[in-house]
């Protein structure tokens, strides 16, 4: 039964329309300045994708790999975009044309999201759920860059929302559509995984058989990732081994972290309730808390409600087969935001079932205002937006690791742009994407004569902001910290980038 949605003789007429500004209102902010903001693993991926496409292109396909994420689908977009300029192009040019690619990919399948959203639960709540992705700050910051959550993010949200109506209609077809997002999912990182269970449980949940319906979902979703990794033509076995040494050092080396105040190896099983909190906004969290007390009273009585509380279960699952992993960051969770966050959608659209348009569009643009403008007040700083209804980035930066690069390509620029500091050796705690813009000498503070007695003296020193959160530098950053820096780059009243005259 679907989910009671609010009807009009317009409703028909009004679904191109949403359409589009579903389109229009996600593509913006995620093309808009696309050069602008370079985060640190972006420097990875930009290569990778153009290795990768050349080895495609050049037939060694034995190289058409490069890591066990396994990230195929990035470097199949970022590469393609990338042979489109010419050889000699500028590194920041690179960079515009392979974020606006994957941007284009990314509202794409949102958009396909809003359509199998809406075709399941109802015009109004479809686009609802839609417009809270589209205009999420942090959905935005992670879909405007070369990286992988971002598209996974979609990707997942629509394989199990074509799941959810092939067995609302009973349609293979649409169960062969969901194992091929699912392929795309695979291709795109490791976390997607979970769609296998979880197409399982809701197989089960359906009744009427599992194994040959899975089988259904199962071989179409198997062909995208043969097809779509070349490697696997020529060395079938390059990708499992990959894939399976991958899955284990995400599991066990958790790396360095910063959660609630200290440094951390592995956060605990409060990193991502707490990273779900300070990554949402002052309407998603409140939406989100008051849908799960709506869904699990009304789950016996509005078909809406039992909708949403297998989108928020789906949710819940994948962040707890996060918490199990020792790694952890506040991006690999949005998988499991996204199905809360249209949970949420149909959540606010059965608040509003049976009010007057007025107040229908009114409540549309109070909810959507409040829900963007903070991120996009910060463009093209969206990664360091956080909920202001827990204090914002000024509460975050004591609670989770701040700053994924940004900053540092603009830092570089505008030293250029100091004539007295032409040709400075820099020492940073953070290399990338500094390095990849600065045209002087960059070392390693580490490696510097400010932390080694036989290291080269630099000119200038660069402190970011989520090297300092570690405690790494503590030694070295407190004959600095009381200091005026030489240069700073602040972002919402934080110092992301900080340079300051080396002491002798």
């Amino acid at each position: 039964m679907a989910t009671p949605t609010i009807q009009t003789k317009t409703t028909r007429a009004m679904r191109w329309p949403l359409v589009l500004l579903v389109a229009f209102a996600a593509l913006v902010p995620r093309v808009a300045n696309p050069s602008e903001a370079i985060t640190i693993d972006e420097t990875l991926w930009i290569d990778r994708s153009a290795n990768f496409i050349e080895a495609v292109f050049d037939g060694r396909l034995d190289d058409a790999w490069a890591s066990g994420h396994p990230g195929v689908t990035t470097m199949w977009i970022g590469g393609l975009a990338q042979k489109t300029l010419p050889e000699n192009a500028p590194l920041r040019d690179r960079y515009a044309r392979a974020r606006i690619a994957m941007a284009v990919a990314d509202v794409g399948l949102l958009v396909l999201v809003w359509w199998l959203a809406a075709s399941l639960f109802g015009l109004f709540a479809g686009s609802a759920g839609a417009m809270l992705l589209a205009f999420d700050p942090f959905l935005i910051a992670n879909q405007r860059v070369l990286h992988l959550d971002g598209l996974l993010t979609v990707a997942m949200a629509a394989s199990l929302l074509a799941l959810m109506r092939a067995l609302r209609l009973n349609d293979r077809g649409w169960l062969r559509w969901s194992g091929v997002l699912a392929g795309v999912a695979f291709l795109t990182k490791q976390p997607s995984a979970f769609l296998v269970p979880a197409t399982l449980i809701l197989l089960w949940r359906d009744g009427s058989g599992i194994k040959q319906r899975f089988l259904h979902w199962l071989w179409p979703a198997v062909a995208v990732f043969v097809v779509a990794w070349p490697v696997i033509w020529v060395w079938p076995w390059k990708p499992l081994s990959l894939l399976i040494s991958s899955t284990g050092k995400g599991a066990t080396d958790a790396g360095d972290a910063f959660f609630l105040g200290r440094h951390v190896r592995d956060p605990g099983p409060l990193f991502y309730p707490v990273a779900f909190i300070w990554r949402a906004t002052i309407v998603t969290l409140p939406a989100v808390i008051a849908a799960t007390v709506w869904a699990a009273r009304r789950r016996a009585t509005e078909p809406a409600a039992r909708d949403a509380l297998r989108l928020l279960a789906l949710g819940l699952g994948f962040v707890v087969m996060m918490t199990v992993g020792a790694k952890k960051g506040d991006r690999y969770g949005l998988p499991g935001y996204g199905l809360a966050y249209l949970a949420a959608g149909i959540f606010i659209a059965h608040q509003l079932r049976g009010r007057s348009r007025a107040v229908i569009a009114a409540a549309a643009i109070a909810l959507a205002a409040l829900h963007a403008a903070p991120g996009l007040a910060l463009h093209p700083y969206e990664q360091e937006s956080y909920n202001w209804a827990v204090g914002g980035p000024a509460t975050a930066k004591h609670v989770l690791t701040v700053g994924w690069g940004d900053g540092l390509d603009e830092a570089a620029r505008d030293l250029h742009r100091m004539p007295e500091l032409s040709g400075a050796t820099v020492a940073t705690t953070r290399m990338h994407p500094f390095v990849d813009f600065y045209e002087g000498d960059v070392i390693r503070i580490e490696e510097s004569a400010l932390m080694t007695p036989d290291g080269p003296q630099p000119d200038l020193v660069l402190f970011y902001l989520s090297s300092l959160q570690t405690g790494r530098y503590d030694t070295i950053w407190a004959r600095y910290r009381d200091a005026e820096p030489l240069h700073e780059i602040r972002v919402a009243g934080l110092p992301l980038a900080r340079v300051y005259r080396a002491a002798s």
